[in-house]
């Protein structure tokens, strides 16, 4: 917390408006759309090229926000006097003064981190391989800049004993004020490159600016803690000529002590050999006199160099050698930049459109250069009949165009490219420096509308360019892979299926959609999304993680989040999810969070009550005591209540649905004359609107009936199919009598030559091993054919004997016929089993009739 006093020190206004008594900050915002603003947050008014952050403080001060740092005075004109103004010069150095006053307050082990690439890889391996370190904070994500630098540093409390933090600049200047932020204890230099080289003369003054991050700096702040900070120790990589000078010869840094990487004798951590083995890299070396050996899951040069810079950094902190090499054997892939992705018909993609600059593409080249790409499944180990190489304008790069351009020819002429799709108006005047096939395209929009000449089949295609170009649209294009296995969902037999139930119900009734479980298997943004367009009134999710990436996607609809785990309160909270609560402790728990956010709005929560489930709920007993608590917090309002039916498809239950209900209408209308006000009430399922239609209250739960399934015949034949689960015959094989089929040998052929198919699918896409044997049977041409043998992990076959077929012909495993309900009846299960067991793995198409 800091006074409003405090920051009227610190910040430096030229002005103050508005009260300084009894208020504090805990809470900075550069973002108006930020959830959890209130009065405890202090709000930047940044202007940039693009936006003006003064315009939103009349939204703020309704959200609660009632302090803020301003540059333009002319926005005080419209506002009272109860809220309080900073009016400064520039607003950037005013968060920047208050994060370097905060960092000041607490003595730990700041690690920062600079370099042209790999910065957010360091720091999220040092990080992984310190994870038994519970005082560990590290910057978010890339939060380097100007801005992201501060706001990662508010983060710092009393309990942090070790910090990560990533630097970068883009100009002169950028690292002194950082670097006065920061006043860090270790540094890492992790490499010099062309990213953000446009605005340096040379990569000599580039590496010296980055190098002042490390400079000792005197501390203007907390005269009684420390006046004097300075970076202790620098790692950085010997084998680098420049930066190994500009190292040794700098007097800034006389006072930091060296610790190098490197094969030359010199080095802290000397390289005496590398050994790909066993999809990684065994590295031996010396340090301090005594032999060491490492393996890293990874085999490319920039692996390999980041892993270095990571295994020199933890022996300088005499970090456990039996952590660093537990650790540092099991490195998480970093999934930021150069991505490998199955394209369409057989293609290799390598995704690399992160960023754009000489150094990039030259890792890429190797990358796409190499013939074994550890990791990867047998799809990759095909073999390809040609590279490609797809590459924009290089913006970041200080070199003249022609030398810029013939370096890029060079390596990919190394690598192998035998054609080159250039994008860009600078590109694509370099032909001359091609010596491979080179088609040039001014825009992205020119390539897409002629993407599908270049018969894209059976190879490797490099992806990279500077953002402006959107590559992302050109992944986006070839990434459509078109796998044998594919489950076809209807939208239009979804919606159909949407309106029978709407049909069925009192007009003014509501309709909360269950999407969980990635909508039953059928995708959970493409079906939300036609759901909300199709004006449902709310969507159902069983965990919190599924209605995150529901709001990533676009989806405003409100969302029930059913089995809310409370350690994820604050993101739910964040992305406005409306919680289940079913216990006290589920209650007291969200209370504390929402206190904790400093949320202000009266948040939506839903009351679960059990009538006869006994799984989760309140009990009719509870609901006086849970009135008198929910009624003591104004920060809390009841959305709805409701219960879950045991059995509403039996009929043999039909006593024990109707007592249920009964329950649930004298406990609901009690429950919402304690609390004072009437909330929404729903206690229906699919099978619950056909024989309940008395029980429909203020909304239904709309689930599997949605999609289509029903265990009542009558409705069955009303509904429609929405997904259809097929694939192709990858073979056919004439077997003689005394062969057999599959694992276990639990089909012979015994008295004449069948006809085996083999299709690409089996119980790692979802097809239950339970429906083989002859159990259960595919359509093929409009015709029947068992399923032989046991169901394999990839693979099923089927008796194609008595039929006309041939390989590459459709497979339909399930649909309209064989229905899931019929394949769920063989399995001695309910077709929601079947349904959700589709692998992630099976590509989904999504169409409209």
């Amino acid at each position: 917390m800091y006074t409003l006093k405090q920051l009227a020190k610190v910040l430096k206004p030229l002005k103050v408006f508005g009260p300084l008594e009894s208020a504090s900050i805990d809470h900075l915002a550069i973002d108006s759309r930020q959830v959890g603003l209130s009065d405890k947050s202090l709000f930047f008014a940044f202007k940039t090229s693009k936006n003006d952050g003064h315009i939103y403080v009349s939204q703020l001060i309704k959200a609660g926000v009632r302090t803020f740092v301003i540059s333009d005075e002319a926005v005080l004109t419209r506002f009272k006097s109860e809220n309080t103004f900073f009016l400064v010069k520039d607003v950037l150095s005013a968060l920047q003064l208050l994060a370097a006053y905060h960092r000041n307050r607490f003595d730990f082990q700041c690690i920062a981190i600079t370099g042209s690439n790999g910065k957010t890889i360091v720091k999220e391996w040092l990080a992984h391989c310190m994870e038994q370190a519970p005082s560990l904070i590290r910057s978010p994500k890339s939060y380097n800049s100007q801005i992201g630098v501060p706001l990662s540093l508010w983060q710092i409390n009393q309990h942090h004993s070790i910090g990560l933090f990533e630097v970068g600049i883009s100009r002169k200047g950028e690292m002194q004020r950082l670097r006065s932020m920061l006043l860090p204890t270790m540094g890492i230099f992790t490499n010099i490159g062309t990213a953000h080289s446009e605005n340096f003369s040379s990569s000599t003054e580039q590496i010296r600016e980055k190098l002042q991050l490390f400079v000792s700096e005197n501390s203007q702040m907390d005269k009684s803690r420390s006046t004097f900070r300075h970076c202790e120790k620098l790692i950085f990589p010997a084998d680098h000529p420049e930066i190994l000078t500009l190292v040794s010869e700098l007097s800034e840094l006389q006072n930091v002590t060296k610790c190098s990487w490197g094969y030359s004798e010199k080095s802290t951590l000397r390289l005496l050999s590398v050994h790909p083995d066993y999809g990684g890299t065994y590295i031996y070396a010396l340090y301090k006199e005594e032999n060491k050996e490492l393996w890293i899951p990874f085999e490319n040069e920039v692996s390999l160099h980041n892993g270095l810079t990571v295994w020199l950094c933890l022996l300088e902190l005499n970090w456990p050698e039996e952590t660093i090499v537990k650790r540092m054997a099991d490195l998480p892939s970093v999934k930021m930049r150069m991505e490998i992705i199955r394209g369409l018909r057989n293609c290799l993609l390598i995704n690399d459109s992160y960023n754009m600059d000489l150094q990039a593409v030259k890792s890429a080249l190797n990358l796409l250069s190499e013939q074994s790409f550890s990791g990867i499944d047998s799809f990759v180990r095909q073999g390809f009949s040609k590279k490609t190489f797809i590459v924009s304008d290089i913006f970041q790069h200080v070199r003249p165009t022609d030398e810029k351009y013939r370096k890029l020819s060079q390596w990919s002429a190394h690598a192998g490219v035998q054609r080159v799709i250039a994008i860009g108006k600078e590109i694509s005047k370099a032909k001359e420096f091609f010596p491979m096939d080179f088609f040039p395209f001014d825009t992205t929009e020119d390539f897409l509308s002629q993407w599908r000449k270049f018969d894209f089949k059976n190879e490797a295609i490099l992806i990279k360019g500077a953002r402006p170009f959107a590559f992302e649209r050109i992944v986006a294009r070839l990434e459509k892979t078109f796998h044998d296995t594919v489950y076809e969902v209807n939208m239009n037999s979804l919606v159909h299926n949407l309106n029978y139930f709407r049909f069925l119900l009192t007009p003014g009734t509501k309709i909360m959609a269950m999407v969980k479980a990635f909508s039953y298997g059928s995708g959970s943004y493409e079906v939300a999304n036609v759901l909300q367009q199709h004006k449902v009134d709310m969507l159902g999710v069983a965990y919190v993680d599924e209605g995150i990436t529901l709001r990533q996607e676009g989806i405003h609809l409100p969302i029930m989040v059913i089995n809310p785990d409370m350690h994820s309160a604050a993101a739910m909270i964040e992305h406005q999810l409306e919680p289940e609560i079913y216990s006290f402790r589920t209650l007291e728990s969200f209370i504390c969070e929402l206190k904790k956010q400093a949320v202000t709005e009266v948040y939506p929560i839903h009351i679960k009550i059990d009538t006869g489930m006994h799984r989760l709920g309140f009990s009719t007993e509870e609901l006086q005591g849970l009135a008198d608590v929910i009624k003591a917090d104004n920060k809390l309002v009841v959305k709805s209540i409701f219960s879950h039916m045991v059995a509403s498809e039996d009929p043999m239950q039909r006593e024990f649905s109707l007592q249920q209900i009964s329950v649930f209408k004298e406990s609901s209308e009690q429950f919402s004359v304690n609390l004072g006000y009437n909330p929404c009430r729903h206690i229906l399922n699919s099978a619950g609107i056909l024989r309940f239609p008395e029980a429909t209250f203020d909304m239904v739960r709309l689930g599997l009936g949605l999609y289509g399934l029903s265990l009542d015949e009558k409705v069955q034949k009303r509904l429609k199919t929405v997904g259809v689960l097929k694939t192709v015959i990858s073979q056919i094989k004439t077997l003689k009598p005394g062969d057999s089929v599959g694992y276990g040998r639990k089909f012979h052929i015994t008295q004449s030559n069948t006809r085996i198919a083999t299709l690409p699918v089996g119980y790692a896409d979802g097809i239950d091993r339970r429906l083989g044997e002859g159990k259960a049977y595919v359509r093929i041409n409009n015709s029947s054919v068992p399923i032989v043998g046991a169901i394999c992990m990839d693979m099923l076959m089927v008796d194609v004997t008595n039929i006309k077929a041939k390989e590459g012909d459709e497979a339909i495993l399930f649909g309209d016929d064989p229905s899931l309900s019929k394949l769920a009846e063989i399995c001695g299960t309910i077709p929601y089993e079947l349904l959700t067991g589709i692998s992630p793995r099976v590509r989904r198409v999504y169409y409209e009739e």
